[in-house]
């Protein structure tokens, strides 16, 4: 990846960040519960937009062309600055400034697993209740683990999907 190129990834990534930095933090105090059952999918489609961006100002760095692999590590790199913005806020907020998300989310994984009860036995929804109980979701290793799920869908596949729908190739005749 050339410097230039760099760069923009990372001038991208520092604005997603910073862009789910102030959403993460507006959603989290005007409704908290609203941000741990939404707030994903409105930061995942802040996050799709500035990929797209990324890759489209790529190829305008490259007179208009570029190929999968071209888009794809620019785009990677954004994801990762933007998406540790995520978890750090995060980890911040859920540990320091405003513990009741934790339990917050845990009353919506109890809500969502007694959604599910017919189709799980009594025993599995037991040992369910009690793994949600015992488990500190703001912890640093699941924050990590919330980290790479996010950089293998969001940086990866979804990442591949937008890189492989915006490539191009420069004619032929112009490659010679």
């Amino acid at each position: 990846m050339n410097p230039a190129i760099k760069n923009l990834a990372i001038k991208n990534g520092l604005f997603l960040g910073v862009a789910i930095l102030i959403g993460s933090i507006a959603f989290i105090l005007v409704n908290p519960r609203g941000f741990l059952i939404y707030g994903n999918w409105t930061l995942f489609l802040i996050a799709l937009l500035i990929m797209i961006k990324t890759a489209n100002d790529v190829k305008s760095q490259q007179d208009g062309y570029a190929s999968f692999g071209q888009l794809f590590m620019p785009i990677l790199l954004t994801v990762a600055i933007g998406y540790f913005f995520r978890i750090a806020i995060y980890y911040i907020m859920a540990n320091f400034i405003s513990p009741e998300l934790i339990d917050i989310q845990k009353e919506i994984s109890f809500e969502t697993l007694e959604s599910m009860s017919g189709m799980l036995g009594e025993e599995v929804m037991d040992k369910s209740f009690e793994a949600i109980e015992d488990q500190n979701v703001a912890s640093i290793g699941s924050v990590l683990l919330q980290y790479v799920s996010l950089m293998i869908g969001t940086g990866g596949i979804v990442n591949a999907i937008i890189s492989a729908i915006l490539k191009n190739q420069k004619p032929l005749i112009d490659r010679i």
